[in-house]
């Protein structure tokens, strides 16, 4: 009967152990995550602040990943900014962005974490929801994507 308890009590320390190893691990994760979401949603209310000011192409494009400046051509892009000028009008106040969706992905052996970001603001002409997709490559932030939809925009 002695050794039974023996095993038993070994069994049980195993248990603990996995289970304090696998909550410190978590927790590191968990907390890596949301240091990642934090500084995607500051960068985020940053582009869109500076973006948002005079609606100048240079200045999205300054923020923008290779992926982005391979997507949307320079006119496109030109386009976009006049068309949010003139039926948006300056951005005024943006709520702090808020991240939905986080992942981390490792491609020909480059690591990045793609984090979306959301937010709703106010224009001189109405208010909207903003969208953007936030890359983080070598410890540096860019914009994958930049998205506005407000109502003002269909008129």
């Amino acid at each position: 009967m002695k050794t039974v308890w023996i095993i038993l009590w070994v069994l049980v320390g195993l248990a603990l152990v996995c289970c304090g190893g696998v909550f410190f691990m978590g927790r590191g994760l968990f907390n890596a995550v949301a240091e990642n979401n934090n500084a995607a949603d500051a960068f985020s209310l940053k582009v869109f602040k500076e973006v948002s000011a005079e609606w100048d192409p240079s200045v999205l494009t300054s923020y923008a990943s290779p992926e982005f400046k391979r997507d949307v051509s320079e006119s496109q892009l030109k386009n976009l900014m006049k068309t949010l000028s003139q039926k948006l009008g300056k951005g005024k106040k943006a709520a702090e962005f808020s991240a939905t969706n986080t992942s981390s992905r490792i491609e020909n052996g480059d690591s990045y974490i793609l984090i979306s970001t959301e937010s709703t603001a106010e224009f001189e002409k109405g208010t909207g929801k903003v969208r953007m997709q936030v890359i983080k490559r070598d410890d540096k932030w860019s914009v994958l994507s930049f998205y506005v939809d407000s109502e003002a925009l269909k008129k």
